[in-house]
C-alpha cells in the first residue's frame, strides 16, 4: 500500500494476520517523500517506522522507532539523515548497531549474536557467494537460539556439540521461512552448521573479539567430526513411468513448471541455474542454453539435445518477462519462479497418495498406520529435487560417457565432484561383472583348477 504518511494514516492502519506495510508517497505541493521509508503495522497492533535501503548491492532494512516514541515527522527527519549517509557510501544500520553496543559497554558483552550479524555484514558478504545462505542458517541456528544469547567469551565446546548433536537429529526450531536443508536438520546440515560457526569463531579470535587462549570452541577433534551419509537417490527405472504420468498430471494445472522438472531430467542443470534463464540466452541455431552464472563462479554454454530443445521452444512466453520460467505470483511478474516454489511443488508431486480413508476425509491423520505403510512403498516418496541431477549422471555413464564429458555436462570444477554423482544400480554393475567372468573364462581363469 502506498500513502502519504500522516498521523491520521497512521491511526487508521488496522493490523491483518501478517505484517502490513504502508510506504510513504506524496501528493501535489508536498515535499519529496524518502524513498524506502514506510510504517510496518505487526499483527499485534505494534506500528514502527522503517527505512529500507541499498548499499553495495544489497537491501537493508532499519528501524527507526515505533509510533509513539516518534512522531510521522520525525521518522521522516531519521529516514532523510539516514538516507544521506547511504549516498555517501555509509551504513547507518551498522553505525547504529555499533552506537548502541558502545552505549551497552559492549565490549565486555558482546553476544554469540552478536559476532554473527557482523561476521556475516564484515567477513561474509564481501567474500563468500553464498553469504545469504550463511545468514540464514545462522539466524535460524544461532541469533535465535539460547547459543546466540550467550558472551563470546562463555562459549565452550560443549555448547557448541550440543547444537550440533541437536541439528543432526533434526530438533530444530518450528518450520518457517523457505523450504530447504535448514528447517529440516540432519546430519549435512550440522556439517554446514559446524564449517560456518568454526570460521566464524576463527574470525572472532584473529579479530580480537574472543581471547586467543580459549581458541575456537566450533573445531571438533578429527575423530569427532559429522559424518553425512552420502546420497544416492535417482529415478530407477521402474519409477520413471509414475514420474512421466505426475508431471503429464502436472502439466494440465502448470505447464511451465512440468517444462521446468522436464529440463532438470534432460539437461542436468542445477534448477537455480534454470530457474534464472533468459530468453536471450537460447541459442537456437547452436542448440544450447547460455548460463552466465554458475556454482564454479564461470560461465558454460549447456548443449541441449534435440528432446531438451523441443521442451524449451514449447515454453509460453509471458509479455512484459525476460525469463524462461518467470514467477506465477503478481507481486514479482518479472522475477525467475523462486527456488521455494520449485520445491513446494515437487514435494506435493511426489508425496505418496493417502489411504482411502484419509482421503474421503480430505485430510491425511499424521499418526495413521494404512498411511505410513503407503509411503513406506510408494514410489518417489523420498526423491528430492537436487537428484534428478544425480540421475542425469548416473544415466551418462551408464550409456558409456567419459568422465570427462560428464564433468563438462554437469559444470563441476572436479572431477572427484562428478563421479560422486555417478550411482551404479545393482543391474549395471552385475552386467559388467558378468562381462568379466565372460571374458576371464574364455581365457580358462574361472571353473577352478585344471
Amino acid at each position: 500500500m502506498r500513502k502519504h504518511l500522516t498521523k491520521r494514516v497512521v491511526d487508521a492502519a488496522k493490523p491483518a494476520e501478517r505484517d502490513e506495510y504502508v510506504w510513504d508517497t506524496t501528493g501535489g505541493g508536498r515535499r519529496e517523500p524518502v524513498k524506502g521509508f514506510c510504517l510496518r503495522i505487526r499483527p499485534n497492533g505494534r506500528r514502527t517506522f522503517e527505512l529500507k535501503y541499498k548499499l553495495a548491492g544489497r537491501s537493508r532494512r532499519m528501524v527507526l522507532g515505533s509510533y509513539g516514541e516518534l512522531t510521522v515527522q520525525q521518522a521522516r527527519e531519521k529516514a532523510r539523515e539516514a538516507k544521506a549517509l547511504v549516498r555517501a557510501g555509509r551504513d547507518p544500520l551498522a553505525e547504529k548497531r555499533q552506537r548502541e553496543r558502545a552505549a551497552a559497554g559492549a565490549a565486555e558483552a558482546e553476544t554469540v549474536a552478536d559476532l554473527a550479524q557482523d561476521w556475516v555484514e564484515q567477513h561474509a558478504q564481501p567474500r563468500l557467494k553464498t553469504a545469504r545462505e550463511a545468514e540464514l542458517r545462522l539466524r535460524r541456528h544461532v541469533i535465535g537460539a539460547p547459543l546466540g544469547r550467550l558472551r563470546v567469551e562463555e562459549v565452550e565446546r560443549r555448547h557448541v556439540r550440543d547444537l550440533y548433536d541437536r541439528v543432526a537429529r533434526g530438533q530444530v526450531p518450528k518450520r518457517t521461512g523457505r523450504p530447504g536443508a535448514a528447517r529440516r536438520g540432519g546430519p549435512r546440515e550440522a556439517e554446514h552448521l559446524r564449517v560456518l560457526l568454526s570460521s566464524m569463531f576463527n574470525w572472532a579470535v584473529d579479530t580480537g573479539r574472543r581471547p586467543e587462549a580459549l581458541g575456537n570452541p566450533a573445531r571438533l577433534p578429527r575423530g569427532a567430526r559429522i559424518r553425512p551419509r552420502r546420497r544416492e537417490r535417482v529415478v530407477t527405472a521402474d519409477e520413471l513411468p509414475e514420474l512421466v504420468k505426475r508431471l503429464d498430471r502436472l502439466a494440465e494445472s502448470d505447464p511451465t513448471l512440468a517444462r521446468f522438472y522436464r529440463l532438470l531430467m534432460l539437461t542436468g542443470l542445477r534448477s537455480s541455474e534454470l530457474r534464472k534463464r533468459t530468453w536471450e540466452d537460447l541459442d537456437r541455431q547452436g542448440r544450447a542454453l547460455y548460463v552466465g552464472q554458475t556454482k564454479a563462479g564461470r560461465p558454460r554454454r549447456v548443449p541441449l539435445s534435440a528432446a531438451a530443445l523441443e521442451t524449451v521452444v514449447g515454453l509460453p512466453r509471458e509479455v512484459g518477462s525476460p525469463f524462461l520460467f518467470p514467477s506465477p505470483t503478481r507481486r514479482r511478474p518479472a522475477a525467475p519462479v523462486s527456488q521455494g516454489h520449485t520445491i513446494v511443488v515437487w514435494r506435493r508431486l511426489c508425496a505418496p497418495p493417502p489411504c482411502d480413508r484419509c482421503a474421503k476425509a480430505e485430510a491425511r491423520a499424521e499418526d495413521c498406520p494404512r498411511c505410513a505403510e503407503i509411503s513406506a512403498e510408494a514410489p518417489l516418496r523420498d526423491l528430492r529435487l537436487h537428484d534428478l541431477r544425480h540421475g542425469v549422471a548416473t544415466r551418462l555413464a551408464e550409456a558409456g560417457a567419459d568422465p570427462q564429458s560428464l564433468q563438462r555436462a554437469l559444470g563441476h570444477q572436479s572431477l572427484a565432484t562428478t563421479m560422486s554423482y555417478v550411482h551404479a544400480s545393482d543391474a549395471g554393475a552385475r552386467a559388467a561383472l558378468e562381462g568379466l567372468g565372460e571374458e576371464l573364462r574364455s581365457a580358462g581363469i574361472a571353473g577352478g583348477e585344471r
